[in-house]
Formats: structure tokens, C-alpha cells, sequence
């Protein structure tokens, strides 16, 4: 922002009238889009006053600057992002497709070399963090795991008598209850909440250390971030 002399000095400038105005900007080292749209407002408040404005001197990057800002000098101006034709939004997205696929496909490739690398050299399973990922993921879920499944089973059994109650087959609900929650609904419901619960935090855990650069501290190190983060998870 500017401070009381220089707004008024600008003030005074816009007030002129029939006059000649030169803006010498060669000692202009650097410029942002607040300084040029200021300039442009100065020269659009000058030239409505029938004063003959001029800009000299300005090197690449001021004058591109300038350039950039001078469509949005008028008062009201509205900032917009240039619009994608069609072909252009399908390349760009089928791109960012390719770069994805690629991306998991190298992620893969790179976890299952590391896995030969340790199977077939002198390299050894990390028993305890993996252990340590046993127990994070599948024992200490084992509370949520049986709430969810205590709330089905509810559920599915009230469910069940009350249409079993219409045919006068109430004896078949212990059984339908046994046969329908521990061979279907129990695994697919268990591999869900842990896939969720477990999956959400090794995305957070290596998310956190990628960005406090704790794996290019790894890699800086001689360790294989594949062989210490990814694999104990996986397995």
C-alpha cells in the first residue's frame, strides 16, 4: 500500500490537465502487478483529463508486466482463467491419466524389485516393523472392527425376525444370523474398515514424512525408503 505522501503525490499527478506527462522507467529494476496496475491507473485518470501520457524506458520484464496488467486497468475489471476447448480438456486429463498410471505402475515395479533384492541377497525382513504393522493395523482395530460388527449383527438380526417371524421359521435365525455375518458380511466388512483405517494412515505417515523431507534424509543416508516404509505395510 501506499503511504500518505506517495498517495498524495499520486492524487496531485491525476489532477493535472493539458499537460505532457512522462513516466521514465528505466531505473525500474523490478515491478509487481500492484505497481503496473497503479501505473495504469494513473495513465487511464491523466489521459480522461486530456493530458498526453508517455512510458519510456522500461526493460523486458517491467514492459511484460505492463502489458499483462493493462487489459485489467480499467476500474471493475474481472480476473478470468483462459478457457480449454474440448480437445484440450481431454488431452490434458488423459495425460494426468498416463502420468498416473505410470506413476503406480513404477511405484509397483520398484516395491517388487526391492522384495527380490531381500529375497535373493544378503538383505533381511525388518520382522519387527513389520510386527509393529501387524499390531498397528490389525490388533489394535480389533475394537472398531467388533463394534461395526456388533451393530450389524443387531441389525441383520432384527431384520431377519421379523420376516422369518411371518413364515414361523424364528428357529432358523441363530443359524441364518451364524451362516450370513461370519462367512460374507464378517470379512468383507473387516478388510473395509481396516483397508480404511489402516490405509488412510500410511498415506498420512508417509505423506508427513515426505514433506518434513525425512525420506530424502533416508536416501541421504544409504537407506531404501521401498525396503524401511513401503514393504512392512504391504506385508
Amino acid at each position: 500500500m501506499l503511504d500518505d505522501a506517495s498517495a498524495a503525490f499520486v492524487a496531485e499527478l491525476s489532477a493535472l490537465s493539458g499537460h505532457e506527462v512522462v513516466f521514465e522507467l528505466s531505473g525500474v529494476e523490478r515491478i509487481d502487478t500492484v505497481g503496473a496496475l497503479l501505473l495504469q491507473e494513473t495513465e487511464r485518470a491523466l489521459n480522461a483529463r486530456g493530458n498526453r501520457v508517455r512510458m519510456r524506458g522500461a526493460d523486458g520484464d517491467t514492459q511484460r508486466v505492463m502489458t499483462m496488467t493493462h487489459q485489467y486497468a480499467h476500474p471493475g475489471a474481472a480476473f478470468a482463467l483462459p478457457a480449454h476447448g474440448v480437445f484440450e480438456s481431454v488431452g490434458r486429463q488423459s495425460a494426468d491419466i498416463f502420468r498416473t498410471a505410470g506413476g503406480v505402475m513404477a511405484f509397483v515395479g520398484q516395491t517388487f524389485f526391492t522384495f527380490l533384492n531381500i529375497l535373493f541377497s544378503k538383505g533381511q525382513l525388518r520382522l519387527k516393523e513389520i510386527a509393529h504393522q501387524v499390531s498397528e493395523s490389525a490388533i489394535k482395530a480389533l475394537g472398531i472392527v467388533a463394534l461395526t460388527m456388533f451393530l450389524v449383527g443387531v441389525v441383520v438380526a432384527y431384520q431377519s425376525a421379523v420376516q422369518l417371524k411371518i413364515y414361523g421359521a424364528n428357529i432358523f435365525i441363530v443359524d441364518a444370523l451364524g451362516i450370513s455375518i461370519f462367512r460374507e458380511l464378517a470379512p468383507m466388512l473387516t478388510a473395509i474398515v481396516v483397508a480404511g483405517r489402516s490405509g488412510s494412515s500410511y498415506a498420512a505417515q508417509i505423506g508427513v514424512m515426505k514433506m518434513t523431507e525425512e525420506i530424502d534424509a533416508m536416501r541421504t543416508m544409504g537407506f531404501d525408503p521401498y525396503a524401511f516404509l513401503v514393504l512392512p505395510r504391504l506385508i
